[in-house]
């Protein structure tokens, strides 16, 4: 049997290489760092938990995938205007999975993912890069100029567990987050547009979840910066390979909840490899209608200036956050009349 090769070792190519082992397959992983989850400084992120009627820890498990990392279930999450006015966002199960990105956590969604896959076999080559035309699946990350940049801090914290995003004027087409569990924090401000005053904005990003939350982010905090790249390729099979997360630009337009479109992509492309079957049938069936409802829903809140607060009125009102999300990222008629007025290409 000859063995199948995959450029990438973040979640979507570890992802195709655990789902292929699973079935049997030889499997090589080419990463061009020295390690996983290098580009991440242990900060916080979120797996979604909204998109689909499934949840996304189940979903995976069935797609082959043991969830062994550390995922903190938040099943409510704090929303502020841009006059600081607060709405309480809940839900009946978890809106998201808060994870630990980065090489240095042993429980790290990365490191977890890495010792899955040593496990059952796959190879994993560091500091050897792969084309597309020398892989199966290349799921090599964002490539290009990039979309949206994130600028953030991670450090100790000693409080309850929370999690707020702030809609603020100071990032007009981004905005801010803050998340903290068991003993640490992450402050992370989205950019879509201004990269070069990330500093500055992080700054106030900063000071404001100070003021909200009565305390003070330590000088010594760890800074990081991460890009992003979202678009709906047309479709994700260029030369040999099949191209999975983010360099097939599958990414959350909106809020930036990539890692489980990262991973079910990977997982499809894998399943395509194996069977023989058809990738690009597979992802528009699965994530297609998500990706155009958040690139129609990105393109409305970049440029219709009531958006946000129209958002945060939504969000105070609502009894269910997991319907309003999943209404948000539905590709309903809503989504269809905008979407010819928001140069969607699909």
């Amino acid at each position: 049997m000859p063995t199948i090769e995959i450029a990438g070792a973040g979640p979507a190519g570890l992802t195709a290489a655990i789902v292929l082992a699973r079935r049997g397959h030889r499997v090589r992983v080419f990463e061009r760092s020295r390690g996983v989850g290098t580009r991440f400084n242990d900060d916080f992120q979120g797996i979604e938990n909204w998109t689909s009627e499934a949840d996304s820890l189940e979903e995976l498990r069935a797609l082959g995938v043991e969830t062994t990392w550390w995922a903190r279930p938040f099943v409510a999450s704090e929303l502020y205007d841009s006059s600081l006015r607060r709405a309480e966002v809940r839900a009946s199960r978890p809106l998201f999975y808060c994870v630990r990105r980065g090489a240095a956590d042993p429980n790290s969604l990365d490191n977890a993912l890495r010792r899955q896959a040593e496990s059952l076999g796959v190879e994993i080559c560091f500091r050897r890069a792969a084309g597309a035309d020398a892989v199966s699946i290349f799921a090599g990350g964002p490539a290009g100029r990039p979309t949206a940049v994130a600028r953030g801090v991670t450090f100790e914290l000693d409080r309850p567990a929370v999690s707020c995003t702030i809609l603020s004027d100071a990032t007009p087409s981004g905005y801010t987050y803050f998340l903290a569990a068991e003993g640490m924090a992450t402050i992370g401000t989205v950019l879509v547009r201004s990269f070069n005053d990330s500093d500055v904005q992080l700054g106030e990003a900063c000071a404001t979840v100070e003021r909200l939350y009565g305390f003070r982010v330590p000088a010594c905090s760890r800074r990081w910066t991460g890009v992003a790249r979202f678009s709906i390729p047309a479709p994700p099979v260029r030369q040999t390979a099949l191209f999975a997360g983010e360099a097939a630009g599958f990414q959350d337009a909106l809020l930036g909840f990539g890692i489980r479109i990262a991973m079910i992509s990977g997982a499809l492309a894998a399943i395509a490899v194996s069977e023989g079957g058809d990738y690009e049938k597979a992802w528009r069936a699965r994530l297609l209608p998500q990706l155009k409802a958040s690139r129609v829903n990105r393109a409305i809140y970049q440029h219709a200036g009531s958006t946000k607060k129209a958002l945060w009125t939504l969000a105070r009102s609502t009894t269910d956050g997991i319907a309003l999300l999943r209404y948000l990222y539905a590709w309903n008629v809503v989504h269809k009349l905008a979407a010819p007025v928001c140069w969607l290409r699909a």
